[in-house]
């Protein structure tokens, strides 16, 4: 059996229960507003920090746990040591990771239609024409 990554529905299937169940359903629901509380609980669950529901405040605590201690005078000190690939989005990340998820699932919702994209802009999910 091919073994891939379990703890995303563990913590499904655990803790969030419906919440999260619900959460994935709407995505990719047309009309239905993606909850980005639940998407930040959901994460903040997945990166270990169950004490906070916000993603910029497990983001931080984080931070704090793999720099030690914190020194007033030179805070920069430990940052040499840290991958901040490991650390959780920032809100503002997460949320536009979420609408392009978003954006993307409605499409594929859609794909047995000859135009899959029609009426739907990405401009209105997250990306940006330059």
């Amino acid at each position: 059996m091919c073994q891939g990554k379990t703890k995303p529905l563990e913590l499904i299937q655990k803790e969030g229960g419906e919440s999260f169940v619900e959460f994935f359903i709407s995505l990719g629901e047309i009309h239905s507003d993606v909850d980005a509380d639940v998407a930040s609980e959901f994460v903040c669950s997945m990166y270990g920090q169950k004490k906070t529901r916000d993603v910029n405040e497990a983001r931080y605590n984080k931070l704090m746990q793999m720099t030690g201690s914190f020194d007033q005078d030179n805070p920069l000190s430990n940052i040499k040591r840290i991958d901040c690939a490991i650390l959780p989005p920032s809100r503002r990340t997460l949320a536009m990771k979420v609408w392009r998820s978003h954006y993307v699932t409605l499409v594929w919702k859609r794909a047995m239609l000859a135009c899959p994209s029609d009426g739907l802009s990405p401009t209105d999910y997250g990306w940006s024409v330059s």
